[in-house]
């Protein structure tokens, strides 16, 4: 029996060494499932973000599409001037804002006095948004033998070049705590034009063009169309932001794309109903498709 006995106890023994290293062997196989399977998530998560923008980036040249040559919103009869709107597919909520082109100031076509009520409408003070287009005007067309504006600091200094793109302006001191959306519903490099149209011009602007001494009467023809679209389907957002232009060949192209951040949209949006009733069956067959 004694025998016996320390059979059992053995054999219990042994049972214990067993249960104890397979909590061992759990206890260092948990941390890395956990992280295998958080990893996991996050890479889907961010292929289903890749998905959306494409969806936005559709949805961008579809609307952009349907607008024809950058007047007001086409058929839908909604404003160009960075007014935001959001109608829905299903339980897919889609923003999307129109800017024509037209309704902002030219970098490199505007007058310094046009420039400066830019600025103003951007919140800075009158003396101040006066040095800035002062610095524009000089940063667009400088010469060696020029002299740059004082007490204005220029982070890769003047040049005797157009302005190829508003992000630019954050070479400026001055400028760079603006955030890039607000500089986008102010200044373009896509007008073409040293005039504004007032009917294009985003609210706080266009508040700053009501005096008699703007700059003259606005082009009539529109102008190239800035499109941002934002898709949330669940807790996923996906968004595609771009200015798309018709050449003479009747071909719509995409001539420039930003990245901004979630919550630079501005004003909230306007809510525009039924997409399909909007925009038709093809704008509802991406987002199905998609989603």
């Amino acid at each position: 029996m004694a025998a016996a006995d320390t059979r059992d106890a053995q054999g219990g023994y042994s049972l214990l060494m067993v249960l104890l290293l397979m909590l061992a062997v759990a206890s260092v196989l948990a941390p890395v499932t956990a992280r295998i399977k958080a990893k996991a998530l996050h890479e889907t998560a961010l292929l289903r973000i890749d998905e959306l923008n494409a969806l936005a980036q559709g949805l961008s040249v579809l609307l952009a599409d349907q607008t024809g040559n950058g007047g007001d919103a086409g058929q839908a009869h909604l404003l160009a001037n960075s007014t935001r709107y959001r109608c829905r597919v299903g339980s897919v909520h889609v923003t999307f804002a129109f800017q024509n082109q037209s309704g902002l100031i030219d970098l490199n076509r505007a007058s310094e006095a046009l420039l400066a009520k830019g600025f103003q409408s951007l919140g800075l003070a009158p003396a101040m948004a006066e040095r800035l287009a002062q610095l524009v005007s000089a940063y667009r067309s400088y010469k060696p033998d020029d002299g740059a504006p004082a007490g204005l600091e220029i982070a890769n200094g003047l040049k005797n070049a157009p302005f190829e793109s508003v992000a630019e302006l954050f070479d400026m001191q001055a400028l760079r705590d603006l955030p890039l959306a607000q500089i986008n519903r102010t200044f373009t490099i896509h007008s073409g034009s040293s005039r504004i149209a007032p009917a294009h011009a985003p609210n706080a602007l266009a508040v700053r063009l009501s005096d008699k001494d703007t700059t003259g009467v606005a082009p009539q023809s529109p102008g190239p169309l800035d499109v941002l679209v934002t898709v949330m389907s669940g807790r996923m957002t996906g968004r595609f932001h771009g200015v798309y232009r018709y050449y003479n060949d009747g071909r719509l192209r995409l001539v420039e794309t930003w990245r901004h951040d979630i919550g630079d949209e501005g004003s909230d949006p306007v809510d525009a109903g039924d997409c399909s009733a909007r925009f038709g069956p093809e704008f509802v067959q991406l987002v199905a498709e998609a989603v």
